[in-house]
């Protein structure tokens, strides 16, 4: 590989090792890796990397069970509304129809109490008719009574 080539690519790498925050201080010459310090730095370099790479797996296995667990709450949570639904469309059938009952109770109650007061008028009507047949009966036997004694 050309020197040349090497040098652009050891200041490609060092860029983007830069711009991920993984260069602790100055760039790592790797055209020349037999400077002195400079294989620590790509050990360093190395074991930054492999522990991002551990957090970052760790991270995704968190966010996976999290994510697992929430589709797990989402699904009984969807079951449990369902099940609420389903017994509200049942209460709101009962519901309609005890106030169906209810109305057609009522009316037969207003029903009942009319023919109640007309009941009541009717043997008001008959116990003074009763009395006035009474108190004629009773004038009609005086008069009886006293014509048979006359004769």
């Amino acid at each position: 590989m050309d020197s040349r080539d090497l040098k652009s690519a050891s200041n490609y790498v060092n860029n983007m090792l830069a711009g991920r925050g993984l260069l602790r201080d100055s760039p790592i010459d790797f055209s020349k890796p037999s400077q002195d310090g400079t294989a620590v730095r790509i050990i360093n370099l190395v074991h930054d990397l492999v522990n991002r790479g551990d957090k970052d797996a760790e991270q995704r296995e968190s966010l996976a069970f999290t994510i697992r667990t929430l589709r797990s709450n989402e699904a009984k949570n969807n079951s449990a509304t369902e099940k609420l639904k389903l017994k509200i469309a049942e209460l709101e059938r009962k519901n309609s129809l005890l106030e169906a009952q209810s109305r057609t109770f009522n009316s037969t109650l207003r029903t009942h109490e009319s023919t109640s007061k007309l009941l009541k008028d009717e043997a008001s009507r008959l116990k003074t008719t009763l009395a006035q047949v009474r108190l004629q009966h009773a004038n009609d036997l005086r008069k009886l009574g006293l014509l048979f004694l006359l004769s």
